[in-house]
């Protein structure tokens, strides 16, 4: 180690001589050079360390923490760039093994993940769950690198305020959450995230909007399903609510300035049972959309329904009433309304 440690001075002097040279001068290609040669040999003694004591916990965290051999991809092509990032990511773990319980005791196995999920992973959802499929499955039969790696995704996913993530939790629970290694979570709270998963389950984007048949302030029910727009955007407020006071007339802006570039309708939900207080809130604020209170109702609680208990809360659906977009306030929906009608049609 004293080998190592003492390279890792000449390397950080190479390092600070360096940057005291424009990159194109021969003085720092001489330094480069010396710098290569320098790696060279820290990586040979590594690898002869690791082959010299092989099977020990020691040559296995060294090599953990040595990057992966990666096939030579020749080119700089966007799809030589491509190649050469499905490669690293392809052979990302060849030199860790998740299912070895005393490599998730080490400072190097949670920087990796975070790196794989965070830098290496499309952020889209789909990409995510399968990524997050791959790691516990590479746990093996690790009771310790299970529970590790299931506590970390949990609270990682499960609070996320990433418009789509909760589909990463509801995953999590619905595949994973019966393996006999959760034994390790407390009974109340494992239930609790049980419980959490199917509230948010019919909620998903992606997944049908559940319908609500509420009443206006003259008593007519108005069907969620019904309505006949491209776009319906539900609008959960409260008359008390300070933020809606500032959501509700930028919202309305929206509305009238769009419902009929966009095919819009909303569908505003009252949170408060008060008829007087919602009609005179209406009459301020000059709202003509579809306007409905939340307790007078044909259908079920709004707020189970729709996992609401604060103001404001805004959910997108499609012309199917599919939902496509929620938990955004107004100038966020805006933005994704129009970057969805500039995409391709199908």
């Amino acid at each position: 180690m004293r080998f190592l440690a003492e390279k890792q001075k000449q390397q950080a002097a190479l390092r600070e001589r360096l940057n005291k040279h424009d990159p194109k001068s021969d003085s720092a290609k001489f330094l480069k050079n010396q710098t290569e040669e320098l790696n060279n040999q820290v990586q040979s003694h590594i690898n002869s360390l690791i082959s010299q004591h092989k099977g020990t916990f020691f040559a296995d965290f060294l090599k953990a923490m040595q990057e992966p051999e990666l096939p030579i991809i020749e080119g700089n092509t966007r799809a030589d760039t491509l190649a050469r990032y499905k490669a690293y990511k392809d052979h990302f773990w060849d030199n860790i093994d998740l299912s070895d319980d005393r490599l998730i005791r080490t400072p190097v196995v949670h920087p990796k993940v975070e790196q794989y999920l965070n830098r290496l992973t499309s952020p889209l959802p789909d990409s995510l769950i399968a990524a997050v499929d791959l790691l516990l499955n590479k746990t093996g039969n690790s009771y310790e690198a299970f529970k590790y790696l299931m506590w970390y995704l949990t609270i990682k996913y499960e609070g996320s305020e990433i418009m789509g993530y909760d589909a990463i939790f509801v995953h999590l629970v619905d595949t994973w959450y019966n393996d006999p290694r959760m034994d390790w979570m407390n009974t109340g709270v494992k239930q609790n995230l049980i419980d959490r998963a199917k509230t948010l389950e019919p909620l998903l984007i992606g997944k049908p909007a559940p319908e609500m048949i509420l009443f206006d302030t003259l008593m007519q029910p108005h069907s969620l399903h019904n309505i006949q727009a491209k776009y319906t955007l539900i609008y959960f407020w409260d008359p008390d609510c300070g933020h809606c006071k500032k959501e509700t007339p930028l919202l309305r802006d929206f509305y009238k300035n769009n419902k009929e570039t966009f095919n819009l309708e909303v569908y505003a939900v009252c949170m408060d049972t008060s008829w007087k207080d919602m009609k005179t809130y209406i009459r301020k604020n000059e709202t003509s959309w579809i306007n409905v209170n939340g307790f007078y109702s044909m259908t079920p609680d709004f707020r189970e329904l729709y996992d609401v208990h604060s103001s404001p809360v805004m959910f997108l659906l499609d012309e199917k009433k599919t939902i496509i977009a929620k938990r955004l306030l107004s100038d966020q929906m805006e933005t994704y309304i129009r970057q969805r009608e500039q995409m391709p049609k199908k």
